[in-house]
């Protein structure tokens, strides 16, 4: 996907999931209820920031060659902006977890 194809992918799913939403017409910022979260290519990575009057900026930076969806990383910001305005989170479906990396014991002992 090209950058500015996953910028635009991001706030298409903000916007689809928090009715009310505004998209400036750059397709780098959105707008829920005076919170702007924006997007921005940085040195290779994309640079996502929530600014909430009053409180302390939300800063995530993400890989493209590493990043799962574009629709994971809008919805990390949905429920930032829904926490910020006094919302509870969605309801997502729960992903089952990777087994963790690395060595196993070997049972025996041996």
């Amino acid at each position: 996907m090209e950058p500015d194809d996953y910028i635009q992918s991001f706030f298409d799913h903000i916007k689809t999931q928090l009715t009310g939403t505004k998209v400036d017409s750059g397709s780098t910022s959105a707008r829920y209820r005076n919170i702007i979260v924006a997007a921005a290519w940085t040195n290779h990575l994309w640079d996502v920031q929530l600014h909430n009057n009053g409180a302390e900026p939300i800063r995530r930076h993400y890989d493209p060659a590493n990043a799962r969806s574009s629709e994971s990383a809008a919805s990390y910001f949905v429920d930032a902006l829904r926490a910020a305005t006094g919302q509870e989170p969605l309801p997502r479906p729960e992903i089952a977890g990777r087994p963790l990396a690395g060595r196993r014991k070997n049972p025996t002992g041996v």
